[in-house]
């Protein structure tokens, strides 16, 4: 069993550009994923967009990137980046989540850890210090199934848009605590 964890830029319309960018810096293999060629396009203008992206390199370069939809809030410099957390063994990964995301920790679940159209588990959330992270396993899911997003497994371009979950189910008590863009404020 091993983990690895990736930064995964996000970005508005430049994903493809960037990720040339850093093939070119560092070499490897380029892997694109429009929105279009996973039958996730929204918007037929944002078809040709990154949903998912990736260089990896020999010499242990990895970044992903994508392009957040134009109906999602995104200003360049907030929040650039998530951190990734990738594993084959799905058992594993619920531990780090839970761990996570368990209550005291400060944590807000944006995306309940679940099957997605992309993973056999997908996850997100936000840690108290304001990093985002993505927890995905390339396994089959544990015999507990989770809840998983729907709206996030349908579109299967990342987080959803608020409301903002929190470890137990949405959080409908009032504003979000934090939702990703806002770096705790």
């Amino acid at each position: 069993m091993s983990i690895t964890t990736v930064t995964h830029v996000n970005l508005r319309g430049t994903a493809r550009e960037a990720l040339a960018f850093y093939r070119s810096v560092f070499g490897g293999e380029q892997t694109v994923v429009t929105y279009g060629d996973a039958g996730q396009a929204g918007d037929p203008a944002g078809a040709d967009e990154v949903m998912w992206g990736q260089v990896v390199s020999a010499d242990g370069f990895h970044v992903m990137a994508y392009d957040v939809p134009a109906d999602r809030p995104h200003a360049a410099g907030i929040a650039p980046y998530f951190v990734s957390v990738r594993g084959a063994d799905a058992d594993e990964i619920t531990r780090y989540w839970d761990a996570l995301t368990a209550d005291g920790t400060g944590t807000t679940v944006v995306v309940p850890l679940g099957p997605a159209g992309w993973a056999p588990l997908y996850g997100m959330a936000t840690d108290r210090f304001g990093v985002t992270g993505c927890s995905t396993s390339r396994s089959r899911t544990p015999a507990e199934p989770r809840a998983t997003h729907e709206g996030a497994a349908r579109r299967g371009a990342g987080p959803p848009t608020p409301p903002t979950y929190r470890r137990g189910g949405p959080d409908r008590s009032g504003p979000a605590r934090r939702s990703l863009g806002t770096k705790g404020r």
